[in-house]
């Protein structure tokens, strides 16, 4: 059988775990056809480290080497280097957030379409075991959501904001376990940090439902649970940190966290080969861009009344 030859672009701590997951768990199956740093020179030192081939340019990655290619570099760069590789008609799995700006992941999705491949974005949250389990056996849509992502880390993803980093991940999932009517998005800047570092997010549906998001970067402790009520009234909790399910205060599953890349990859594969279709696909990261982005436009207004009141307040003094 021949093996599904992939490419990563960009080796940093997260392609690296695509590299690791790839060669530990489906190394019967998939190769890595070779790796893309910034210079010819970091390829090369990087390849010798992991003793696996790499590639000079982005010229060399072709439909003659690769059947596929993961991008894992900086946010800003999503959108260059996906639409190199769509237009050599290899399909691709893009680390998230999807792009940093919608007019960019639109164009893309349409490039996807006209060269006949596809896009897949790496919300891997969304393939946690535990989480899995309840879409499977929870009533939904949910009446009530609470969402907690909440990490020690100010010095991740400095390229872009909490919201595109973290809040991402709930995004995703509310778009496919939440009344399908768009809500209405209140915001609200946190007084312990920028919004960019920490910021609440509400949702009201025309059906009643709520849905509460927080997402911290610089949290004093580390807190990523979902908990949400059902139509049928039962309370459920995804641990995101442990993959634990509880339903009613009681442990219902317990999954192994490392699943979840293992998981998207398994999904990621079985596309390429034509076998299924990628759960989170560009109009999965469309959907919680659009929201994203919309938060984000809100917080900023927030900042700038709330600075407004406190120069008012200031003067009067």
């Amino acid at each position: 059988m021949n093996k599904t030859r992939i490419a990563v672009i960009g080796v940093g701590s997260r392609g690296l775990e695509h590299i690791d997951c790839l060669l530990s768990s489906f190394g019967q199956e998939a190769t890595i056809s070779g790796i893309l740093c910034s210079s010819p020179f970091s390829s090369r030192e990087k390849a010798l480290d992991l003793g696996l081939p790499y590639f000079d340019s982005f010229n060399d990655i072709s439909k003659e080497n690769t059947d596929a290619v993961i991008i894992a570099t900086s946010s800003n760069k999503h959108t260059l280097f996906g639409r190199m590789m769509l237009n050599k008609g290899l399909p691709v799995l893009i680390e998230k957030p999807f792009t940093t700006n919608l007019a960019e992941a639109k164009d893309l999705t349409r490039l996807a379409k006209e060269k006949n491949t596809f896009i897949m974005v790496g919300h891997s949250e969304h393939f946690d075991p535990a989480y899995q389990e309840m879409c499977k056996t929870a009533v939904l849509p949910f009446r009530d959501l609470k969402a907690y992502r909440m990490v020690n880390n100010r010095e991740r993803c400095k390229d872009v904001s909490v919201v595109l980093d973290l809040m991402i991940h709930d995004l995703g999932m509310l778009a496919t376990i939440a009344p399908k009517k768009s809500p209405k998005i209140r915001t609200r800047v946190m007084r312990r940090n920028h919004w960019q570092d920490e910021i609440f997010a509400s949702f009201l549906f025309n059906t009643g439902c709520e849905a509460d998001i927080v997402a911290c970067r610089a949290a004093r402790k580390e807190r990523q649970v979902m908990q949400l009520k059902d139509r049928k009234c039962d309370c459920w909790e995804v641990d995101f940190v442990s993959s634990t399910l509880i339903k009613n205060n009681a442990v219902v599953f317990q999954g192994n966290k490392n699943s979840a890349l293992q998981n998207e990859l398994r999904n990621f594969l079985n596309a390429v080969k034509g076998t299924e279709k990628p759960q989170t696909d560009a109009d999965y990261a469309l959907k919680a861009l659009k929201t994203a982005f919309a938060i984000e436009d809100f917080s900023r207004k927030e900042e700038i009344r709330m600075n407004k009141n406190r120069k008012k307040l200031i003067s009067s003094l």
